[in-house]
Parts: structure tokens; sequence; C-alpha cells
């Protein structure tokens, strides 16, 4: 059963002032104003425990084409909800998306590579030597006081397509328990690193307790298996705007190019592994001791 969701998503990465190489990075007063117009246009936020509760059975949440959208008015607040995402976990989302969120009545989930608690993204590749610090277990915990979720980026954000199915079941396992240890929630959602996932992967995650995934780029070819819930969240770049990111939400015209647009913009995410592969041996088997 194909459901559309009438909640649309999006997803960021790093909210931040240092410059790096990349399109991921927004800065903290381009995200002010991105927000602002949001509040402004009447949208709200919803957890994805929300959007698809735990325990429903047989459902995959993926976009509505431009043609399903009913648009709405600004007053129409019942419907106007998103998901707010944020991938890997960075301590600048602490530090410069939270006091903003928190001014405009928001909440966000926040996937986090469990390895990396509070340490330097040496998983990434390290060009021009910049490092970006990801968030510790206090911030963790003073996120879930404010309403976040926490979610499993898994162990230590590898290209699980690449790994054998021991290695991907360890990756996607440990995280979820390191995490529920750590913060004393459950951890019921995931987000593949790259956006690299097949129906066994998908398999493993609802084997492991999860309820569902977010991911930036639907593989059409692979379907959810029953009482996994599949969340399509629209990647935020550099390039975005106020009135760019309230046009994603609102799915109107445009909507289908800027998709492609950021798929492919997700895709170059991929020299990552590439770069780790030539460079290092950082997608090898990580160990995943839990008292790390």
């Amino acid at each position: 059963m194909n459901l559309s969701s009438d909640r649309p998503a999006l997803l960021y990465h790093k909210v931040s002032p240092s410059w790096e190489v990349g399109v991921t990075r927004v800065s903290p007063p381009d995200f002010y104003r991105q927000m602002k117009r949001l509040a402004e246009a009447g949208w709200s936020t919803i957890l994805p425990s929300e959007a698809c509760p735990c325990g429903s059975r047989d459902r995959r949440i993926t976009p509505s084409s431009p043609d399903q959208v009913q648009h709405t008015s600004d007053s129409d607040s019942s419907t106007k909800q998103f998901l707010l995402i944020f991938d890997d976990g960075y301590k600048c989302i602490y530090k410069y998306a939270l006091p903003v969120l928190r001014e405009f009545g928001f909440r966000a989930t926040v996937f986090i590579p469990s390895a990396y608690l509070g340490k330097t993204n040496d998983w990434d590749h390290q060009l021009l030597g910049r490092r970006f610090d990801h968030l510790d277990r206090d911030m963790l915990l003073s996120l879930i006081k404010e309403g976040w979720e926490i979610g499993s980026h898994t162990v230590s954000h590898i290209d699980l397509l690449q790994a054998g199915r021991e290695h991907q079941a360890d990756e996607i396992f440990n995280s979820r328990l390191k995490l529920k240890e750590l913060t004393g929630q459950e951890v019921n959602w995931i987000s593949f690193p790259f956006c690299r996932y097949d129906r066994k992967i998908l398999e493993i995650a609802i084997n492991a307790g999860y309820s569902g995934g977010v991911i930036p780029v639907q593989h059409d070819s692979v379907t959810a298996p029953d009482g996994f819930c599949l969340l399509k969240a629209d990647a935020v770049y550099r390039w975005d705007s106020g009135s760019s990111v309230n046009r994603l939400l609102e799915r109107g015209n445009g909507y289908k190019l800027s998709g492609r647009l950021r798929s492919a913009a997700n895709r170059l995410s991929y020299g990552t592994v590439l770069w780790k592969r030539l460079f290092s041996n950082a997608n090898g088997r990580t160990p995943l001791a839990m008292s790390e």
C-alpha cells in the first residue's frame, strides 16, 4: 500500500558560519530567514513518530506529486505541518539552529552516527583541513527536553551498500542500542548515510526495531517492508532562500525540477565515499564496542 504524505519534510546538515567546500552548509542568517518565512506562512512542525506512528503496518510515505497536492491558504494551519530533519548530528545545530527553532516554536529530529558522538567528523573527507564537531550526550539530552526526536545515522556513517550483511546489521542494530542507552529514549527512526540502501537493509532496520527511515532520494525500485515507513525529505542547500524552502513545502510549480537538482546534489555526497576509499580505509570495519 503506497500512501502519499500530506506532510512534507526539509533536511538540513550544517547551520554554521564556518566556510567549507560543499553545498550542505546553511549560514545562520539564511537559516533564520528561512524559518521566519515558514513561520509567517503558517507552517508548524511535526515529528516522524507523529507523522507515521510507531507500530503502523504496511505504510510507505512518499511525497505527493504537484497534481495531488491540495493547496491551502496560509490561514489553514491544520494542514501546514512539516518535518524538520538534521542529518549527521553536528554541534553547530545546537549552537545556531536550536535558538532559532525555539523562537518560532519549531521542533526537529536529528540523526546521529553514534560512534562520532562528541567527536569530529573524521568519517567525512577533510578537504582543506576543515573539520566539524558532532553533538555530545549532554546536548542530545537538552534537545530531547526541547521536544526534539533522536534518530540513528548508523554507527560510523559508512556506505552500507559497500558493507557485508553482518556489518550492515552491526551498524544498524548497535547504533540504535547505543543511542537508547545514552538518552534513555526509544530510537525509532533511521537515516541511511548517503541515501544508500536496498530492500535487505530495510529488512535489517525493521528487525532491529525501527519504525521507519528518512531519505532525501526515493529509490523507486526499492519497496519498504510491511510496517516500515519511508519518509522522503527534501534536502536544503547553500543556495536556498526563505522563499525557496516555502515552495519546497508547498510542492507547487517547479517542485519536480527542483527535485532533480537536489537528487543530483545528493549524488555528489558519494564523493566522500570515493575519497575515503582512495586515501584511507575509513569504510572498513569499525570497532563497535558498546562502551565507545
